[in-house]
């Protein structure tokens, strides 16, 4: 098994580089090889809306990147053996190479699944893979093993609203596969349940299931969903199958899906509805998730100087606050120091990825 450790931001200036930096610096320390990439644009000195100076993305020797091609010719870290991995992205091919010097560099790649998945079957057999990616451009985090979510002031500096948020993704990640979730498949065409409305899909659910006379004591019925999931619309979809009197068991691909669209604080809501109706969700491929590191960090607009500037909350009540509300694993890494994170990645099971010795 190779594990995908997935590093996703709910918005930009969340932390994401520093705890990037962090799960880094952990597998050197434990004497696994990185392979590092990126869904976007990560370790640009200067941040591009704000101007103000960003974390830099840093390897050390042996650490494999891939990126775009161009970017290698101005790290200060050098390479090797640079390879095509079949994939480009907006500067141009991604290639992967292996670095002979520890320094920086700017690590871009493909947006989309597919090209994604290109890059990841070009990783070692010896490397863990580190996936960086903000959540506007999560679909690609669909392939990564085990997930951590930064997050912070910069995307809402009311930390129990932020609480709400991360305990609806909560909910979704710890969705269970598909085991025992029916017998009678329906496929929604992709998109719908994100894009689609009640009225289309109450409809499409009718026309394959009641001609079928299905009693309501009989298993549940699978429905397939390809795509994304808008929590609000299956909520309605959930209410409106109230009549029909049968259990439905609505069967997502991977947890990410149903982050990709709606207000996350909405699914604990979701979830409590199909219970009460005896429905089941579920998705074809889980993922771990590992927990959310929280920044207090947050840029504000000075419309006299008419430029960004740096702010800090009070980090522990902000970080204090956030937990109050949230049964999963939460620290801030600057504040309370890496020994939390690390204790998440020793929870992952290396025994199929060999170590370097």
């Amino acid at each position: 098994m190779r594990h995908v450790v997935g590093i996703a931001g709910t918005a930009k200036n969340t932390g994401k580089t520093t705890t990037l930096q962090a799960v880094a610096r952990h597998l050197r320390a434990e004497g696994r090889s990185v392979f590092l990439t990126s869904i976007g644009y990560d370790g640009e000195d200067l941040d591009n809306l704000t101007g103000l100076p960003k974390p830099k993305v840093t390897v050390d020797e042996g650490d494999r990147v891939a990126t775009a091609l161009p970017l290698f010719e101005v790290a200060s870290a050098r390479f090797t053996g640079l390879t095509f991995t079949g994939a480009n992205c907006a500067l141009g091919p991604v290639y992967s190479g292996c670095a002979v010097t520890p320094g920086k560099v700017v690590v871009a790649g493909p947006a989309s699944t597919q090209d994604v998945a290109t890059i990841l079957s070009t990783v070692p057999s010896d490397c863990v893979a580190l996936l960086d990616g903000a959540l506007s451009r999560l679909a690609p985090m669909s392939l990564a093993t085990e997930i951590v979510i930064a997050t912070g002031a910069a995307r809402n500096e009311d930390p129990h609203y932020l609480a709400r948020e991360l305990a609806g993704i909560a909910c979704v990640m710890s969705l269970p596969g598909l085991a025992g979730a029916g017998t009678t498949a329906i496929r929604v065409p992709g998109g719908l349940f994100a894009e689609g409305s009640e009225k289309v899909l109450t409809a499409l659910l009718e026309t394959q299931v009641i001609p079928r006379g299905l009693p309501a004591s009989g298993p549940a019925l699978r429905v397939a969903i390809e795509g994304p999931v808008n929590p609000n619309l299956l909520m309605n979809v959930l209410r409106s199958v109230e009549r029909m009197s049968l259990r439905f068991s609505f069967v997502a691909s991977h947890p990410v899906d149903l982050l990709l669209s709606g207000d996350h604080t909405v699914w604990p809501t979701v979830f409590a509805e199909a219970a009460k109706g005896g429905h089941g969700l579920f998705v074809r491929r889980p993922a771990s998730l590992l927990g959310f590191t929280v920044s207090p960090y947050v840029p504000r607009f000075d419309p006299r100087g008419g430029g960004y500037s740096a702010h800090i909350l009070p980090a522990r009540p902000f970080l204090e606050a956030v937990r109050a509300g949230v049964s999963v694993n939460c620290t801030d890494i600057v504040l309370e120091g890496p020994d939390i994170l690390e204790s998440w990645l020793r929870s992952l099971t290396f025994a199929l990825v060999p170590v370097n010795v």
